[in-house]
């Protein structure tokens, strides 16, 4: 959670990780202790905290079919925003990890689960993407 929320950068949780390696692999699944142990700390992260039915419902995960999807989702997300369930926050620390996009970026965080969103606005031939980050 401190990774995910900016209070930990990717060498700490290293660190955390080499100095605790037994209690986090007991409290996190095979597939995500692998994933810290090959410094995936992202993808870890989006496996051992899942999100919630509040964010998730917002708009279907991945790349926009066309331009109307992507109004959609916008449209949706001003929606959660105005009822108080996902808040936008500032790009996250760990943001240089994820892969480069063409089109601006926003981030979402939810109210409920802390989990964090990333919008990505078309661009060019790139159609834009609604996707968990962390």
């Amino acid at each position: 959670m401190s990774y995910r929320n900016g209070d930990l950068s990717t060498d700490d949780l290293n660190t955390r990780l080499k100095s605790n390696s037994s209690i986090a692999r007991d409290n996190l699944t095979r597939s995500a202790y692998l994933k810290l142990k090959q410094n995936k700390p992202l993808l870890a992260c989006k496996e051992a905290l899942p999100s919630c039915g509040c964010c998730e419902n917002i708009f279907s995960e991945g790349e926009f079919s066309t331009y109307s999807d992507f109004e959609r989702c916008d449209d949706e997300i001003k929606k959660h925003r105005s009822l108080n369930k996902i808040d936008s926050i500032r790009e996250p620390s760990f943001a240089s990890a994820l892969p480069e996009v063409l089109g601006g970026t926003a981030y979402y965080k939810c109210s409920v689960c802390s989990a964090v969103w990333q919008i990505v606005l078309p661009e060019r031939a790139q159609r834009g993407t609604w996707q968990r980050v962390a």
